[in-house]
């Protein structure tokens, strides 16, 4: 299949792109409403040396240790992230156990800094700002009993949060209508894919389904072509007819059936592969020789018709006569203004005025 394809196939089912669409998009939008919001704030912290401990050239040496050793500030980042100093911090702060819903905070070092940022969390934004500020405060005092030669600094005090982290309301949005539209598409090329085999066939088949020959509709299309083919390349171009008659009624239809199919069958193997051969109607067969002359189109038909005459011979005898025989009719095309359907006439009359064998 190609896109345009794809397309009306999605076109005429849309009804079922449009439903599971604002199925999932009302699912997440019903599911994005009901979150509980959380909001963050964040508070940042210089570690350095204290002045008042380390002077001169020692100051410089401890800043330049704070800088390359990354433990002293891992330590800072771990303190803050402490449930000791949050419960302390909880405890300054007099939080009830409703207002401690969703509650947390951690540290981390900036990348290539002595700067530690704390973030807190909450469903509350404002206790989110005071609870980063509680805990940097109790982190400060922790960190000043634990060394004497660093030490904390506020560099920001936290922010109050304007609209929550999560949930991202428009980035839930925007995947439940892309899922929507996806399952949507997915659906339509199930159900298409599912439909009955022949429902298809009955669609886009091109083949006779009792002898295993092109149908009539395939034949007429063909012949279309070949003809305004030959009005361009100014080639030779014949249409043959054969007709199979069946003697007598003592043959049943599945019996008939199967000799029409073995006809087919010998007549493929002798015209050649470039020919077209189709069934005309009950029991008559037409066959398109694209650049083939009068002549040798007649002489193909003959050779067809001693091949129905050997399945003749191979089926048993109805009173005394052989059960099938055949007439044939052949016509050339060279060009002009005649259409396909006048060339089948003429092909019909040549076949009504031969004598039958």
């Amino acid at each position: 299949m190609f896109i345009q394809d794809y397309i009306q196939l999605l076109l005429k089912r849309w009804w079922l792109v449009a439903l599971a669409f604002g199925v999932v998009f009302s699912a997440t939008y019903v599911w994005t409403s009901r979150q509980v919001p959380v909001y963050e704030s964040h508070a940042t912290f210089v570690i350095r040396p204290r002045s008042e401990s380390v002077l001169g050239n020692d100051f410089i040496r401890a800043l330049d240790t704070i800088s390359n050793r990354s433990e002293i500030n891992l330590t800072f980042a771990e303190v803050s992230s402490s449930n000791l100093i949050h419960l302390k911090a909880i405890e300054k702060m007099g939080l009830t156990a409703a207002e401690q819903s969703g509650l947390s905070a951690s540290g981390r070092i900036i990348s290539g800094t002595n700067i530690l940022e704390i973030t807190a969390k909450s469903h509350d934004p404002i206790i989110a700002r005071r609870f980063a500020d509680a805990v940097g405060v109790e982190a400060m005092e922790y960190v000043g009993r634990l060394y004497d030669v660093y030490q904390m600094e506020v560099l920001d005090a936290a922010n109050t949060p304007l609209r929550p982290t999560t949930p991202n309301t428009s980035l839930n949005l925007s995947l439940g209508a892309f899922l929507g539209l996806a399952l949507g598409a997915a659906l339509v090329f199930m159900l298409e894919s599912l439909k009955p085999a022949y429902k298809e066939m009955d669609t886009f088949n091109i083949v006779d389904r009792d002898t295993g020959a092109y149908n009539k509709s395939y034949f007429s299309h063909r012949l279309f072509q070949e003809m305004a083919r030959v009005r361009n390349t100014k080639s030779p171009l014949s249409l043959g007819l054969v007709k199979v008659n069946f003697n007598g009624d003592e043959l049943s239809e599945a019996e008939k059936v199967e000799a029409l199919r073995m006809v087919k069958i010998l007549t493929e193997k002798t015209v050649r592969e470039e020919d077209i051969l189709a069934r005309f109607n009950g029991t008559t067969f037409a066959i398109i020789f694209p650049d083939m002359e009068l002549r040798s189109a007649r002489s193909s038909l003959e050779n067809i018709r001693h091949a129905i005459g050997s399945v003749a011979h191979d089926m048993s005898p109805v009173n005394g006569n052989h059960p099938l025989g055949s007439n044939m009719g052949v016509v050339a095309y060279t060009g002009g203004r005649l259409d396909h359907e006048q060339l089948v006439e003429q092909a019909l009359k040549d076949l009504s005025q031969s004598a039958p064998e």
